[in-house]
């Protein structure tokens, strides 16, 4: 009986095996990934947070007091930081970072601010 037919058949049971088991792999000459490719990685840096202290304030459409007051915000609520202009900090107000408002830091009631610029972690607040 000649061994020689199921040598083959063996050979390319094990060649399509190698073929459907292996990750696909492009060549890097052809500008994308291969296999062996880690992707980049990239630093989010952390958005600093405004806290309010006061009972409530007001977020304006701009920086200004007499500008539309769009949404009126409770004590306790954390807001990320978009942008700051003195006293004056642009919101995001919403999950939506498109929805955003202006809230300005001025004394409160008794003496504190209506807001705080909290520290980010790792980074010493400066006054």
């Amino acid at each position: 009986m000649d061994s020689k037919p199921l040598i083959r058949a063996a050979s390319s049971v094990i060649a399509l095996a190698a073929v459907l088991v292996a990750p696909p792999c492009v060549s890097a000459a052809e500008g994308q990934a291969t296999s062996d490719t880690v992707p980049e990685r990239v630093r989010v840096e952390p958005s600093p947070q405004l806290q309010v202290n006061a009972v409530s304030v007001r977020a304006h459409l701009d920086p200004d007091e007499s500008s539309v007051a769009i949404a009126e915000i409770e004590r306790g609520r954390l807001l990320t930081i978009l942008e700051q202009r003195g006293e004056w900090f642009r919101v995001q107000v919403a999950p939506d970072p498109t929805k955003a408002a202006w809230v300005l830091r001025k004394e409160g009631e008794y003496g504190e601010p209506t807001v705080d610029v909290l520290p980010i972690r790792g980074i010493p607040r400066l006054a």
